[in-house]
C-alpha cells in the first residue's frame, strides 16, 4: 500500500536547498510512498524539480485574517489525507 507523506518546507532560500538531504532521506526510508512537499510560490518550481518529491502543493501565505485562503488551504491538506506528516518548518503556522 503506498502511503502519502506530506513534507511542509515553506521559506528561507538557504533552509530550502538544507532540507534536501533531509528529503532524500525520507525519500529513501518511504521508497514507496508519494512524497508531497507544501511550500511557498518561489519555491514551487525548486521542489518541481527535486527528484524525490512527487507532487507539491502551495502555501500562498496570506495573512491570517483572510479566512478564505486559510481554509482553502486546510481543504487542500485534509482533501491529500496524509498517512504522515513531516514538519520541516516548525513555526507555529505550521501546526
Amino acid at each position: 500500500m503506498q502511503n502519502k507523506i506530506l513534507i511542509i518546507k515553506l521559506s528561507a532560500f538557504g533552509d530550502i536547498i538544507q532540507s534536501f538531504g533531509a528529503i532524500e532521506d525520507l525519500k529513501n526510508h518511504h521508497q514507496n510512498d508519494e512524497i508531497i512537499v507544501m511550500t511557498t510560490p518561489p519555491y514551487e518550481k525548486l521542489f518541481r524539480r527535486c527528484p524525490w518529491v512527487d507532487s507539491v502543493i502551495i502555501d500562498p501565505r496570506a495573512p491570517r485574517w483572510r479566512l478564505d485562503k486559510m481554509r482553502t488551504l486546510q481543504k487542500k491538506v485534509f482533501e491529500l489525507k496524509p498517512d504522515l506528516v513531516y514538519d520541516l518548518q516548525r513555526v507555529g503556522r505550521t501546526r
